[in-house]
């Protein structure tokens, strides 16, 4: 399945935060999307998502435009995992887990035995079987990200949407979430992430979106659009590209403000 975002524009009002946004991605995929606080990042989700109105341009699965979709028919194809989360209610970590159901489940509906099957099965994947029962608002920032991970593995959508997946994250936890995120791309789905960490695509075959004040900077290979003259463009300072090689061999790059 290819999604494709051709020439969107989205904001408030009359102020345009994502100007004319081009891109294309298929199932098995993934595709980090980079720039400065405020440069468009989760408005290009949002209007994806449906939760914000487009201007112009069209979103499409497979040729079919959805700006007409119903929130229920989108939730099929999509699920979204939000930078922040915290539920007013005191819900158990397999009760989040099975809201990523609720579209499958009809107006007022219940969960029911295969759902909780689901959403169970959901937690092993992650890792995280033994917090079924923990109240969600008692889990670190790291077990939180792995909930809502498993929600959108419950939702059994085509791509996921991760609003900054690692923030607030250290190092390791971080690591954690991306392991996670290359393995569900590899079983099939899409994978679309807004990321402050530039040099994560590097040694990935990812495909890459720099944005600056909501227009595209470059879009394409990770390998060949992380550049130094793409990255001071996006960001507004002097940059460059190293290089180094690991312990085991590895060579590696990395993005540094000079």
């Amino acid at each position: 399945m290819k999604l494709e975002v051709k020439n969107l524009s989205s904001g408030y009002d009359n102020n345009l935060s994502l100007k004319n946004v081009s891109f294309a991605l298929e199932n098995g995929s993934v595709m980090c999307v980079i720039g400065h606080n405020g440069g468009g990042k989760s408005t290009l989700f949002k209007t994806i998502l449906g939760f914000m109105d487009r201007k112009e341009g069209s979103v499409t699965l497979d040729g079919e435009d959805i700006k007409h979709w119903s929130s229920k028919k989108i939730a099929e194809y999509f699920s979204y995992i939000p930078q922040n989360h915290t539920p007013i209610f005191g819900y158990t970590v397999i009760d989040v887990v099975v809201m990523g159901r609720v579209g499958k489940m009809g107006f007022m509906g219940t969960p029911s035995k295969k759902d909780f099957e689901k959403g169970r099965e959901a937690l092993e994947y992650v890792g995280i079987a033994d917090l079924e029962d923990r109240k969600y608002t008692e889990l670190s920032g790291g077990e939180r990200k792995l909930v809502l991970i498993a929600r959108a593995i419950c939702q059994e959508s085509k791509f996921m949407v991760m609003d900054e997946p690692t923030s607030d994250l250290d190092f390791v936890k971080s690591e954690r979430i991306y392991e996670f995120i290359r393995k569900l791309s590899s079983y099939g789905y899409g994978i679309i992430l807004s990321t402050h960490a530039p040099d994560y695509p590097f040694n990935k075959n990812d495909k890459l979106l720099i944005l600056k004040k909501g227009s595209v900077v470059d879009f394409g290979n990770a390998e060949e659009v992380l550049t130094s003259e793409n990255l001071e463009k996006a960001y507004g300072v002097p940059m460059d590209i190293l290089e180094a090689v690991d312990r085991n061999g590895k060579k590696r790059r990395m993005c540094v403000v000079l």
